[in-house]
């Protein structure tokens, strides 16, 4: 008998280990690269755009940028590191795909502080 509950027991284990795995995988799928535009404040014409690389957050249940600690604050940063014309005031922007929303884009400044314009 005790063979029996131990082995129902492991195999209980080795299910629920599975179906982890299976949502993990994917939760990491569903995260793609997203393309944003570098953009300064005041300026009509994005500086340039280029794409991030996304990864899943279990601690903030989201998608976040798989470099720069998963910190918003970073694809700001790149642009400004990388783009000269950025002058060290570019946003990191893209544009909000919901229809009821008060915002065309939603921007993340180089300290992570979100705007919508």
């Amino acid at each position: 008998m005790k063979k029996t509950g131990c082995m129902v027991a492991m195999a209980f284990f080795l299910f629920l280990t599975a179906v982890v795995f299976v949502n993990s995988a994917g939760a990491f799928d569903y995260c793609e690269k997203q393309e944003y535009s570098c953009c300064m404040e005041g300026k009509k014409d994005a500086v340039d755009k280029t794409k991030f690389s996304m990864c899943w957050s279990w601690s903030s249940f989201e998608c976040v940028p798989c470099h720069g600690g998963g910190k918003w604050g970073y694809l700001a940063e790149w642009c400004n590191d990388n783009y000269p014309q950025c002058e060290g005031k570019c946003d990191a922007c893209w544009p909000v795909a919901d229809p009821d929303s008060k915002c065309v884009m939603l921007c993340y400044d180089k300290h992570g502080h979100k705007t919508c314009k």
